[in-house]
């Protein structure tokens, strides 16, 4: 089928994932929808093309039909129709910003870097403008400003990105990711103390924001200055030893950087300053997987689970420590934790949505489903940008298959990344694997 999903795919696309930001309730108006995604898929694409338009014309607050069209055959893996969906749409929804977007994220993510800062700033302009829905504004304007920033950082042009992280952070103030990056721009350009002395600031007009010590740590660690990042954190966590938020934000550095006595006895103390929270807990269990030591890390989830259901990082680290095991006869449960997750975050264009398939598609993997597992990890690696714990799990799914040049170059830029990851090992082993003779 030129246009049908996978029914892998097929189960993280739903109205709601499409269209769910775009309007305040998912009813019955928007059923055309619905029945745009049975046709294609069913391989209808042409068919399902006109309904998303039919869809659009008579419900203006709805996104062109050919970007909802564009998302599923991304998310399907079939790249050109969507391409030239988003084509079709530059001419006739030219003032819509989410058109502009998702054609500078091709070129983003098929690394033409000039062309994409070139198709954000547009996005930027005209999401400036851009009246057509005043809860889609917002979102695709920091959508945007995001791009933009990401573009320029990857090129290493630090002084153009520090204008769209300045503004994106007025658009989402309680974003802790982009201070951080702001860190990074300003070290990068050698202002060291301006960057300390803009996150005290930031910190003055937002409490919630983490002091600058611990923001320039997690900055370092990008960076690649380990050592940098590991004074920094402890000064952060010397200062404010009472607040939560540094607690855990130690803890979480200092299981990356593989220092799990350090993360548990940070998640402990988190625990004691608020022992209502799940998170320290989660911590705990994930130094429990990252020691090897699978089988507690799962009896630890698995009781978190059962105080939280719907705890993510529970039903995530619970999955992944069942399919660590040897034992096979966890692997069928451990597939039904993974497609609850993504049956719940199933919108590919979000990280968490991009991880929890992540995670279905290792599952099956495990279950010698390889072939539903190499269609469903290529949806995703055509969704947006992946982590290179996503990159590791997709390199021994699509090597499994046979393709052994695509599962090292994703392993490569993994293991380029300036931070450490969870399976830096494994990957690195499995490089050798597939390099060698």
């Amino acid at each position: 089928m030129l246009f049908g999903l996978t029914s892998s795919a097929m189960a993280q696309v739903t109205v709601e994932a499409l269209i769910g930001s775009s309007v305040d309730t998912v009813d019955d108006r928007y059923r055309p929808v619905a029945d745009g995604i049975a046709l294609f898929q069913r391989g209808s694409g042409p068919a399902a093309l006109k309904m998303f338009r039919d869809a659009k014309a008579q419900r203006p607050e709805l996104p062109p039909g050919e970007v909802l069209f564009a998302h599923l055959c991304f998310a399907s893996n079939n790249v050109k129709p969507g391409r030239d969906a988003l084509q079709a749409a530059a001419v006739t929804f030219k003032d819509d910003p989410e058109v502009w977007n998702m054609l500078a994220d091709l070129q983003l993510r098929e690394g033409h870097l000039a062309e994409a800062d070139v198709l954000f700033r547009k996005a930027i302009s005209v999401a400036d403008a851009y009246k057509g829905n005043s809860k889609r504004q917002p979102q695709l304007l920091a959508s945007a400003l995001a791009g933009a920033a990401l573009t320029n950082e990857r090129r290493g042009q630090w002084g153009e990105a520090e204008p769209f992280l300045q503004r994106w952070l007025t658009l989402d103030a309680d974003n802790a990711d982009i201070p951080s990056r702001l860190a990074i721009v300003l070290i990068n350009t050698q202002r060291f103390d301006e960057a300390k002395k803009t996150l005290e600031q930031l910190r003055q007009l937002n409490p919630k924001q983490l002091p600058a010590p611990i923001v320039l740590g997690v900055a370092y660690e990008r960076l690649g200055k380990s050592d940098q990042a590991k004074e920094s954190m402890l000064e952060g966590l010397a200062k404010f030893p009472n607040e939560f938020p540094v607690q855990i934000a130690v803890a979480s550095w200092a299981l990356t950087s593989g220092d799990t006595d350090l993360a548990l006895k940070c998640s402990a103390a988190a625990a004691e300053l608020d022992p209502e929270s799940p998170i320290p807990h989660v911590l705990i269990a994930q130094a429990d997987y990252r020691r090897g030591d699978f089988a507690q890390a799962e009896a630890r989830f698995q009781k978190i689970y059962q105080l939280k259901p719907g705890n993510y990082d529970a039903v995530n680290g619970l999955a992944l420590s069942m399919l660590a095991q040897k034992d096979e006869s966890k692997y069928p449960l451990a597939m039904e934790y993974a497609e609850i997750l993504a049956k719940n975050n199933n919108d590919l264009r979000t990280v968490q949505g991009r991880q929890a398939a992540t995670l279905l598609a290792w599952a099956l993997h495990r279950n010698r489903r390889s072939g539903d597992a190499e269609r469903l990890i290529t949806g995703v690696l055509n969704s947006g940008p992946i982590s290179p714990a996503t990159a590791y799990f997709s390199a021994e799914i699509l090597a499994s298959q046979g393709k052994k040049e695509a599962a090292l170059d994703i392993l490569n830029k993994a293991l380029a990344e300036t931070t450490a990851f969870p399976y830096f090992v494994q990957a690195e082993a499995l490089k050798k694997k597939l390099e060698a003779p």
